[in-house]
């Protein structure tokens, strides 16, 4: 009878781990969400992932010519903990916030509509797993 409630419990505790996880990233998203000011709408969309180590996480979307956007990224509650690229569909690195401090957000305009590929991946240097959250807003 007792090994019955052990392998229960343990089945229990298994299947909560998404959601302590999905949780997390809830929390990061918010924070995250500080970042995109009342100025930017969002698009609507969540790009997360999971990374461990140096993993690398990658979202397609479009920009289109003439309009700002913000990117803003985090992992864990610390905004050097991401490092974010914005590259073209050719892979040439267009943004990189290593070149910049780290800094979590970044105000921009493409010459082009197009499909561009936005990249995430953990500071091995400050931590070596979380869930990475980027977040798009564009002007009003």
């Amino acid at each position: 009878m007792m090994n019955i409630e052990r392998i229960l419990g343990l089945i229990l505790f298994i299947m909560l781990i998404p959601s302590i996880g999905q949780s997390q990233c809830d929390s990061i998203a918010q924070l995250c969400a500080t970042h995109i000011p009342s100025d930017y709408i969002s698009d609507g969309q969540s790009y997360r992932a999971f990374l461990i180590d140096e993993e690398t996480a990658e979202f397609r979307t479009t920009f289109f010519e003439g309009t700002d956007y913000r990117i803003a990224a985090y992992s864990g509650f610390e905004p050097e903990n991401i490092i974010f690229r914005l590259l073209d569909t050719k892979r040439n690195v267009l943004y990189s916030n290593e070149e910049y401090d780290m800094i979590s957000f970044w105000n921009f305009a493409t010459e082009h509509t197009g499909e561009y590929i936005v990249e995430a991946q953990l500071n091995t240097e400050k931590t070596d797993s979380g869930c990475a959250v980027i977040l798009i807003g564009f002007s009003r």
